[in-house]
């Protein structure tokens, strides 16, 4: 399947959402050149053979659930948001890869062109130490491109998505919020392209990734951190053929994207013996619908209720935690050193105001925006 609209369906979050309202975060860069004209399939394939499509394989086992019970953020997905699939046609597996005993949830439309073994081999081709910020991994049908998003705790994935490029796309976007972003003063995770501390280093270059990048702040530092990724696990960024070397005209992006993943963090390096570090709280489970009630597989759950999600003050911080309260504290806290080594307590009070006033305008209930801000973790 052709991919023409490789990322058009990438959903950041709520808060990107409604981030591109606001004056702050429009692109102002929408002239800039690029240095790729198709980024995922240069990246993916290699210009000499070999690319991000040929990076090692991990093992893995998959438990499949019983039918009758869904994990409530997939029956919400399916159903709710989008109407991507009839919840009593989701099928729920647990895969457990060899680096990490934590297994993730991978939830599949049986409708769905890809298979529960073609997703699962290509997101053990990310690197742990990345792969570890996505919880759930979902997988439906589309009938257009081949296409995906990240949102929250999930990366969704509709269609065969073949470009190993794509895949570290969406989580790309996961470690902006959740890995380099970080916490800031305020206990909200934050995604570090909001801050304007990318903005500066954009405003600084002449060119981005590609024409996509042009859309958002979010989706320019997601194609940089998939640059970053070949860049250390593939070759030398700087010396692929391209139209423009992007040493000479985003040298600051690419800098910065490295930095964050490869020197600072080993986010997008392989190595054979990482080990997951943190962990995921199991997920809320509900009734796969009145089917599965009629016929008694649902003794002990309760029916999905979207009214109940929404007024429920622990949804946005249970459906995706830190089972680990040690870790988590190491983490937020080397996340919030990160963040305010760079920027002031004003500077982040002047950063969060222009968010508030973002999702104000964008008519988002404050739980919503509390969400959007990524409060999936235990504080």
């Amino acid at each position: 399947m052709l991919l023409t609209a490789l990322f058009a369906f990438t959903a950041f979050n709520l808060a990107s959402l409604a981030l591109a309202e606001d004056p702050a975060y429009t692109t102002p860069y929408k002239h800039y050149s690029q240095v790729f004209d198709n980024i995922a399939e240069t990246l993916n394939d290699g210009q000499w053979g070999y690319g991000l499509k040929d990076l090692p394989k991990t093992a893995y086992t998959k438990k499949q659930w019983d039918w009758g019970k869904l994990p409530r953020v997939c029956f919400e997905t399916a159903q709710v948001h989008n109407l991507y699939c009839d919840p009593h046609e989701v099928e729920v597996y647990e895969i457990t890869y060899e680096d990490c005993d934590n297994p993730k949830i991978f939830c599949r439309c049986v409708y769905a062109e890809a298979s529960i073994d073609e997703v699962a081999e290509r997101v053990g081709q990310i690197p742990v130490k990345a792969r570890q910020y996505v919880g759930v991994f979902s997988i439906y049908s589309s009938n257009k491109d081949a296409a995906a998003w990240a949102s929250g705790p999930e990366v969704a994935i509709f269609g065969r998505v073949e470009h190993m490029s794509i895949y570290i796309h969406e989580i790309a976007h996961h470690l902006d919020l959740y890995a380099v972003g970080g916490k800031d003063w305020f206990a909200d995770y934050f995604p570090y392209s909001g801050l304007s501390a990318w903005r500066n280093k954009v405003a600084k270059d002449s060119c981005v990734p590609d024409e996509y990048s042009k859309k958002s702040y979010a989706e320019d530092y997601a194609n940089a951190l998939v640059m970053a990724a070949y860049h250390g696990m593939i070759g030398d960024i700087f010396n692929l053929q391209t139209g423009q070397r992007p040493q000479g005209c985003m040298l600051e992006q690419l800098n910065t994207a490295i930095h964050h993943t490869i020197v600072e963090r080993q986010l997008l390096t392989y190595d054979p013996s990482a080990r997951c570090d943190i962990h995921w709280k199991e997920f809320a489970v509900v009734c796969q619908g009145y089917l599965a009630r009629e016929t008694g597989r649902c003794e002990g759950l309760p029916d999905y209720d979207a009214k109940v999600a929404e007024q429920d003050p622990e949804w946005f911080q249970t459906r995706a935690s830190f089972i680990d309260a040690r870790k988590q504290d190491q983490f937020s806290a080397s996340s919030s050193r990160r963040i305010s080594s760079s920027m002031s307590k004003e500077q982040l009070e002047s950063e969060k105001s222009m968010v508030d006033s973002a999702n104000k305008k964008a008519g988002y209930p404050a739980q919503r925006s509390r969400g959007a801000h990524g409060r999936f973790f235990t504080a």
